[in-house]
């Protein structure tokens, strides 16, 4: 299969960088798919789970917060806000981090506090979600 190359990076550390094989991210309605030789395109990426292939390997998957992905000349850079893969999101904190946000919703303070809230649980969400369908633990 051919191939491409992908930089995924978020905020505070680089996720991925090498050769890719496929590339599935979250947009606003649906799923974005990428193999080698996509046209040029920029989007915005929003908050769930991507895929990624590295060529002849397994599916490697990871929770987004939201970001944006550009192609251009046959290369992909993933920028993201918070991303993490699978096997190394924290199941524990990030149920902690729902049951916080469920709290605060309950409080029914301000309009932004409550809007703060509700992207806090769909974060945590997202990344029990994930962590539970494909973490395998850290090598």
């Amino acid at each position: 299969m051919n191939t491409f190359p992908l930089k995924i990076y978020a905020s505070n550390h680089i996720v991925f960088e090498g050769e890719c094989e496929s590339l599935v991210v979250p947009i606003t309605n649906g799923q974005f798919g990428v193999l080698a030789n996509h046209e040029n395109v920029v989007c915005a990426v929003t908050a769930g789970m991507l895929m990624y292939r590295e060529p002849g390997g397994e599916n490697q998957y990871a929770s987004i917060s939201d970001g944006i992905m550009f192609i251009e000349d046959n290369h992909v850079y993933l920028l993201g806000t918070a991303i993490e893969k699978a096997e190394e999101i924290d199941l524990a904190r990030s149920e902690q981090d729902e049951l916080e946000a469920e709290e605060m919703l309950k409080l029914n303070r301000s309009k932004v506090e409550y809007i703060a809230a509700k992207a806090m649980m769909a974060r945590n969400a997202n990344r029990i979600r994930v962590r539970k369908l494909y973490g395998r633990e850290p090598k």
